[in-house]
């Protein structure tokens, strides 16, 4: 079981620059897709909620910019961190829906 995926760039990322990698949130192999896909390094931007899986949560909250969707305060701290991880070279990678539809087409 598996899948093969076909890429289409428009534009090559350069190596060495920072960017702001924002993307629809249509499956649950979206952020495995970037993983597979993007060269340079980033960073995620992802909900506090997912440190509460066991072991994956763990290396979640050390590798991801978190935010409590309902505090207003983490929202703009998220601004803050991404600013700080941009500047050192990082990239940011954020899905603004903020979890997979139920709708499952594509």
């Amino acid at each position: 079981m598996g899948f093969h995926y076909k890429v289409e760039r428009e534009q090559e990322l350069e190596a060495g620059k920072s960017y702001m990698l924002v993307s629809n949130h249509t499956s649950m192999t979206d952020i495995m897709l970037m993983l597979a896909l993007v060269r340079n390094p980033f960073v995620f931007v992802g909900k506090k909620e997912l440190v509460k899986i066991p072991l994956f949560g763990f290396f979640y909250k050390r590798t991801c910019i978190l935010v409590d969707r309902s505090s207003s305060k983490s929202r703009m701290e998220v601004f803050n961190r991404a600013q700080k991880r941009l500047a050192q070279g990082l990239s940011i990678c954020i899905f603004p829906e903020g979890g997979v539809p139920d709708d499952e087409s594509v």
